[in-house]
């Protein structure tokens, strides 16, 4: 159910029961895109046979957003622009200028568009009303601006967070990974993505790899920080952290969700909601309490709603660039010694 996670914190307007989150979200149920449409989002119940579109099982609230897209190569946008401005000009004696381009290239989109193929992704939303959490099932910051858009603009002074935490993903896991030392119970994976902070940008990437060796350790030692790591809670989730503090690469190990003695299928997703959301909130709980705890409320990025155009933006992190440079400015001390620990 859960592969991929993007995580907030809610701040302001959490409603008071699933129910009357249902009657809020039902408003906008989705809708196909039209012929012309670049992107249709919209609401559906959770279960794939139907019902409430807030399913709350073990006091957890369960959404499904679905976000339809058409897309058109811009090269099949330039190309019958272009054919459109050459027609002009034969015709005309002129050259189109910037507006009319513009003009001509949305033109060119508007035709191209019946004939795209929609594509479909539906995402698993997850409220934990007692920890104040609203999980996302994707790392698509395109994904997740949607889906806190409509939340925004339908739930009543509904506001989230980033989660900020005291030290950045980034500087913890070069720590960790210096140190071949993760607190509690997290433990070193077998994978990790290394980036120089330098011009040249350098990667270096290990998979299915002893992470506790000297040419890891002399990786770092060059100034290269950790972009995205697997980690291991308790011998129970593996996962993959990136410096945004989105979690990819989700697997329970060794543990199965029950079915029902008839097999209904009903009860094989409440048996997995039931599973997965108890799993992945000790996994949240753990990695903020690794990283320092959360930031104060006020120094945290309030995230109050953005519109469609802004789907650039990154809510999912908590890299801040004066934790990773401290990292960086450690590990470049070490220099002389690959092998040492701090």
């Amino acid at each position: 159910m859960f592969a991929s996670i993007s995580i907030f914190k809610i701040l302001n307007g959490l409603p008071d029961s699933p129910q009357t989150l249902a009657d809020l979200i039902s408003q906008i149920p989705f809708v196909p895109t039209g012929p012309t449409q670049e992107v249709s989002a919209g609401w559906e119940p959770p279960r794939a046979e139907g019902g409430a579109f807030v399913e709350a099982i073990n006091r957890q609230w369960i959404m499904r957003m679905v976000i339809e897209t058409r897309s058109v190569p811009s090269s099949a946008v330039k190309d019958k622009a272009e054919a459109a401005a050459a027609e002009i000009e034969n015709s005309t004696g002129r050259k189109p200028g910037k507006k009319e381009m513009r003009q001509l290239k949305e033109d060119a989109l508007q035709a191209l568009l019946p004939n795209a193929f929609p594509k479909r992704a539906g995402i698993m939303v997850w409220i934990n009303p007692d920890e104040r959490l609203l999980v996302i099932g994707s790392t698509s910051s395109s994904k997740t601006d949607e889906i806190v858009t409509a939340l925004v603009r339908q739930v009543p002074d509904f506001t989230v967070s980033q989660i900020n935490t005291q030290t950045s993903p980034q500087a913890a896991m070069a720590s960790w990974l210096h140190s071949a030392e993760c607190p509690d119970e997290i433990e070193l994976g077998r994978s990790v993505d290394l980036k120089a902070q330098d011009e040249s940008k350098a990667t270096a990437k290990f998979n299915s790899h002893n992470l506790v060796c000297d040419e890891v350790r002399q990786h770092l030692a060059m100034g290269k920080l950790p972009t995205k790591m697997g980690l291991v809670l308790a011998d129970r989730i593996e996962f993959c952290l990136d410096e945004s503090m989105r979690i990819t690469k989700i697997k329970l190990i060794d543990v199965d969700v029950a079915e029902s003695k008839d097999g209904k299928a009903e009860d094989a997703f409440d048996g997995t909601v039931t599973i997965e959301t108890a799993e992945l909130t000790k996994l949240i709980l753990a990695l903020i309490s690794a990283l320092g705890g959360e930031m104060a409320a006020e120094a945290s990025e309030k995230v109050s709603g953005t519109t469609p155009s802004s789907h650039g933006h990154d809510f999912g992190g908590s890299s801040d660039a004066d934790s990773v440079q401290e990292a960086s400015t450690s590990m470049m001390l070490t220099a002389n010694d690959p092998l040492a620990v701090h």
